[in-house]
C-alpha cells in the first residue's frame, strides 16, 4: 500500500504488484497547477512462513518513505525545461540552479529568469531586465560562480573605438533607466587596444565610474586603476592609456548599483602581432 502526505499535491498512489512479481511500481498523478513537496509512504506486508495475512503471528512489515517535489513548468522556451518549486526555487530539467551556494529563485539580483539552455557548449539562463535580455553562463552542475562575470547581452550592440586613439572622446552618460550610455550606445562591449590611450567623458550623476577586474558590483577591491584616473568620478574627462600587460577583458561598474555595467574587450596592440 501507498500513502501521500498531501493529497492535495499528490493522491494516494495506485500500487502495481503481483505477488509473483519480483519489482512493484507506485502510479500517481500531481494534480494540475499544484507545485511543492510530498512525501509519499510505502508498506509491505509479507504473509510469512504459513503464506497467510489472516494469522499475524508470523507476519513482517517493512516502511519506506520516498519524497517528491512537484515542480511548476514556467518555461519550455529553450532547450531546457525551467520549473519552480513550491518555494520558488527554480530548476533546469529537475536539476537545482545554484546562485551564490543557495538555490536560485525566478529573480536573480534584479534578473528574471525567462528560459534554460542545455547543450554541448554549456549550460545558461535567459535572463531579462528592463526588457534587455542577457545569457547567464552556468557550470555542468547549474551553478553560477560570478553573476557579473557569468552575464552576457543577448542583445548588446559592440562600441569598437580600439583604431580612433585619443583623439577621440566617449561621452558616458546614464539613460532614463538607469542603465550607461556610452557614445549614444546603451551599455556597449568596448574594443579598445593594449598601448593606447583612450579619452572618457564622464556625465554620470549619481553612478560613480569605475573599471574593474570582476565584480558582482562595485568591490573596491576589485578596481583596475592603472593607467586610469577616472575612477569614482562622475563628471569630467579622463584618459585612460591601456597597459601592455591589461588583462583580456574588464568592465566598467557603477559604484551604486551593481546592475549598471558593461564589458570592455582588449585586444593586442597591432605592432606587437
Amino acid at each position: 500500500t501507498a500513502t501521500s502526505s498531501d493529497a492535495n499535491l499528490i493522491p494516494h498512489p495506485a500500487t502495481i504488484y503481483a505477488s509473483t512479481d519480483v519489482a512493484g511500481a507506485l502510479s500517481f498523478t500531481p494534480v494540475v497547477g499544484a507545485a511543492g513537496t510530498a512525501t509519499l509512504t510505502v508498506q509491505v506486508e509479507d504473509g510469512g512462513p504459513d503464506n497467510s495475512f489472516a494469522n499475524a503471528d508470523d507476519n513482517r512489515q517493512a516502511t519506506h518513505a520516498i519524497e517528491v517535489t512537484v515542480l511548476d513548468i514556467l518555461s519550455e522556451d529553450g532547450t531546457a525545461i525551467l520549473s519552480q518549486d513550491g518555494s520558488g526555487n527554480i530548476y533546469a530539467d529537475t536539476q537545482p540552479i545554484v546562485h551564490r551556494d543557495a538555490q536560485a529563485k525566478i529573480d536573480i539580483n534584479g534578473f528574471s529568469a525567462l528560459a534554460a539552455e542545455s547543450d554541448d557548449g554549456g549550460n545558461a539562463l535567459i535572463v531579462r531586465r528592463e526588457m534587455t535580455d542577457y545569457r547567464l553562463v552556468a557550470d555542468e552542475t547549474w551553478k553560477i560562480s560570478s553573476l557579473f562575470h557569468s552575464l552576457g547581452n543577448i542583445d548588446v550592440r559592440e562600441l569598437d573605438i580600439r583604431a580612433r586613439g585619443s583623439a577621440y572622446i566617449s561621452e558616458v552618460t546614464v539613460s532614463n533607466d538607469g542603465t550607461f550610455m556610452v557614445a549614444g550606445v546603451e551599455a556597449p562591449t568596448i574594443t579598445v587596444r593594449r598601448n593606447e590611450t583612450y579619452t572618457f567623458d564622464l556625465n554620470t550623476p549619481d553612478h560613480p565610474f569605475y573599471l574593474q577586474t570582476a565584480g558582482g558590483g562595485y568591490q573596491a577591491s576589485l578596481v583596475y586603476a592603472t593607467g586610469f584616473d577616472g575612477n569614482g568620478h562622475t563628471s569630467g574627462r579622463y584618459r585612460w592609456a591601456v597597459p601592455a600587460d591589461a588583462p583580456d577583458e574588464l568592465y566598467y561598474q557603477s559604484g551604486i548599483d551593481a546592475n549598471v555595467f558593461g564589458k570592455i574587450a582588449i585586444l593586442d596592440d597591432p605592432g606587437n602581432g
